[in-house]
């Protein structure tokens, strides 16, 4: 029998329509996810986490609107439990995921 709609179980997540931070606890042993939108400017920046990791996230960082047009430089400095640092050569809004995902 074919599926003939998606279900999924937060639809302002899947659309887009919701850009606040989110956090979503993995459970039964599955991964913590967060993520959010920063809007930065140029030197060095932070993002708090609305709750803790238990162990260092990975997180990944990109640029979006006009900025990720053009070239600019960004990095990730500092990562632990409750957050991390960036820095950045041009204020732009930045698109951020952290997780646990693939910690032992």
């Amino acid at each position: 029998m074919a599926k003939e709609t998606e279900e999924y179980g937060n639809p302002a997540l899947v659309d887009g329509s919701e850009t606040a931070l989110h956090s979503h606890a993995g459970s039964g042993g599955g991964a913590n996810i967060k993520s959010g939108v920063k809007a930065a400017s140029t030197g060095s920046n932070s993002v708090t986490f609305g709750t803790a990791f238990s162990s260092t996230p990975v997180v990944t960082l990109t640029p979006f609107g006009s900025i990720a047009l053009r070239d600019c430089l960004f990095a990730v400095t500092a990562v632990s439990i409750t957050g991390f640092s960036f820095d950045i050569d041009d204020s732009s809004d930045y698109m951020w995921i952290a997780t646990d995902a693939g910690d032992p």
